[in-house]
């Protein structure tokens, strides 16, 4: 071998050595900078996520708040519509000449509290015991062959929507002497 291609074999050794080198500090490069780009990744979906979630408990309250809001106007409103209630059934109560006349009433006063049950109103069940949640006692009468505490007579109807109170029933109750 000459001298040259010593020389030569030389300097493809130490450039093979050099690129040897480089491509292993690249590899380490390379690999540092897929470590990095999994954790920004992994770094996102966790953002992700928790922004979903969030979202998610933003469609509920916002949800349950609507419901909320809807019940609370129907009360509103179901609060003066029981006065107009009372007053019909007063004016069927009545005696009328005109059966056409009373006969519109009824249909009116049957329409009405059609389309207010149909929204959620309810009357009060005034059967039973009283129950001082539903039921307000205006009037206490003794008779010994009655529970006591038991409703005898509905002095005015209670109304409720999805179980809040609109207005209790007005009821006569027995009370036993106490003999």
């Amino acid at each position: 071998m000459d001298k040259e291609t010593k020389e030569l074999e030389l300097e493809t050794e130490v450039s093979n050595e050099e690129n040897l080198e480089v491509e292993e500090a690249n590899d380490d490069v390379e690999v540092d900078e897929v470590t990095q780009l999994q954790q920004k990744v992994s770094e996102l979906e966790d953002k992700n996520l928790r922004l979903l979630a969030e979202f998610n408990n933003y469609k509920k309250r916002s949800s349950e708040e609507f419901n909320k809001a809807q019940i609370h106007g129907k009360v509103e409103v179901f609060k003066k519509l029981v006065d107009v209630i009372d007053n019909f059934e007063r004016a069927l109560n009545q005696d009328c000449q005109d059966e056409e006349f009373k006969k519109g009433v009824e249909m009116i006063y049957t329409k009405l509290m059609d389309d207010a049950s149909s929204l959620g109103l309810e009357e009060i069940d005034a059967s039973g015991l009283l129950d001082p949640n539903l039921h307000h006692a205006l009037m206490v009468e003794e008779n010994d062959d009655l529970e006591d505490n038991q409703i005898i007579e509905v002095l005015q109807k209670g109304y409720k929507v999805e179980d809040i109170l609109i207005r209790p029933s007005m009821v006569k109750v027995n009370q036993k002497s106490k003999n």
